[in-house]
């Protein structure tokens, strides 16, 4: 089963940047998914235990690390296509 997420971290210190960076190179690491980075959120597709699988582990080393940062996080059952762009 193939799960597409949305996923936006808002590190609740001055460095905020940085640790959304740090949160995206873990996300990176799992070859097996597509991510897309864009200035608003991120988006997570793959198969659905891995997507929440890397997701848990990310956030558990953010939380590691002291950093207090909030997730929303939005889930769709499916595959949705990242590549998809509106021209108005």
């Amino acid at each position: 089963m193939t799960a597409t997420i949305e996923i936006s971290m808002y590190p609740l210190r001055e460095d905020y940047e940085e640790q959304i960076l740090a949160f995206l190179e873990l996300l990176h690491k799992e070859t097996a998914l597509e991510v897309r980075v864009n200035a608003m959120s991120t988006q997570v597709k793959g198969e659905y235990d891995l997507v929440f699988d890397t997701l848990k582990n990310a956030t558990n080393e953010v939380y590691k690390k002291g950093v207090k940062a909030s997730f929303v996080i939005k889930v769709l059952h499916g595959d949705l296509d990242l590549g998809y762009s509106y021209d108005g």
